[in-house]
């Protein structure tokens, strides 16, 4: 499915492949692994998800030491804000002036009111340096 778009780019290498959630009646265990054989191929040089846990991504060799550092640093950020890793990950894409607008949604009431609160918050010096080292 991947090698048909790179072909029509020119691209010999995706620069991310993201996913929402895992495909119905695939297990995480099974995208996520997919998407780490695209990456071992030399197909794809990331790899993004979002609606996966945190613990999920950590349970397997999924992702990069950028990637365990990154999610350590929203973690970090989080608490000390008193808000949840994805309102800040959201937030700080926000803070990004080469982003115009973030692409974000919610199924969920709940989650709604996560982006809401996300785009609330402001992240000071201190968290968006933290972050920034963190992803570097």
């Amino acid at each position: 499915m991947l090698h048909r778009p790179l072909g029509r780019s020119g691209l010999a290498c995706a620069p991310t492949r993201s996913t929402s959630t895992s495909h119905p009646g695939s297990p995480h265990e099974e995208t996520l692994g997919a998407y780490a054989d695209l990456i071992k191929a030399g197909k794809v040089r990331a790899i993004g998800c979002s609606n996966f846990e945190p613990a999920t991504l950590r349970a397997k060799t999924y992702m990069t030491d950028r990637g365990f550092r990154i999610v350590a640093a929203l973690e970090s950020v989080a608490e000390r804000l008193h808000a949840t890793p994805g309102q800040v990950a959201v937030a700080w894409v926000m803070a990004r002036p080469a982003i115009a607008a973030p692409i974000a949604s919610g199924r969920t009431v709940e989650q709604v009111r996560d982006l809401i609160a996300a785009a609330k918050l402001v992240l000071d010096a201190e968290s968006l340096h933290t972050l920034e080292t963190a992803s570097a």
